[in-house]
């Protein structure tokens, strides 16, 4: 499983969090478990601002999603299905989301 790729969610919330990003370094995947943060359509949002420090904005399968980091947990890796999309690109602001999120400003 590749750190900064977009994967479908399998698990129980998938209703809600269809799509989780893996933050997780691959010399951690010997784990059973994965850091995952999940990542939501920005229209779901309904025009609500979110702090752009912990949930950056990239696009996914040509619609914008936010990655919400603060919300990023261990979870078993077989509730994490095919890879969607590689946002290796886009590594920066998810970095720095989450140092944000330990490391305050």
């Amino acid at each position: 499983m590749e750190q900064f790729c977009a994967y479908e969610n399998l698990g129980a919330g998938k209703g809600a969090y269809s799509v989780l990003v893996n933050l997780q370094h691959p010399v951690a995947n010997v784990l059973k478990h994965v850091l995952v943060a999940p990542a939501v359509e920005c229209a779901k949002f309904e025009g609500r601002k979110l702090p752009a420090k912990l949930c950056p904005v990239i696009p996914i399968d040509g619609q914008d999603y936010a990655v919400l980091v603060h919300m990023a947990a261990g979870i078993p890796e077989k509730q994490i299905g095919q890879k969607i999309a590689d946002l290796t690109g886009h590594r920066t602001a998810l970095r720095d989301a989450l140092d944000f999120l330990i490391n305050g400003y």
